[in-house]
């Protein structure tokens, strides 16, 4: 279970978003689903219009996953 970080800023939400956009050519489509699943609550389409309504909680959830671990972390991942 990923633990919800009250703390984040935009600035964290950005670069989360960048790294998300350099790696996304190589998740698989499975992965690209959850994502946009995490990300997006309802698309809603008219002859007019198209809306997306996202989850905040998707994005705050999809930064989480994204941040760089620290090096304790990934070290004992290895281990």
């Amino acid at each position: 279970m990923i633990e919800v970080d009250l703390t984040l800023d935009e600035a964290q939400v950005t670069v989360a978003m960048t790294r998300l956009d350099a790696i996304w050519g190589q998740l698989f489509p499975a992965d690209q689903s959850r994502v946009v699943r995490l990300l997006v609550e309802k698309v809603i389409v008219s002859s007019n219009d198209l809306e997306v309504r996202l989850r905040a909680n998707g994005i705050r959830r999809l930064v989480l996953e994204l941040r760089p671990q620290p090096a304790e972390q990934t070290e004992e991942a290895l281990a």
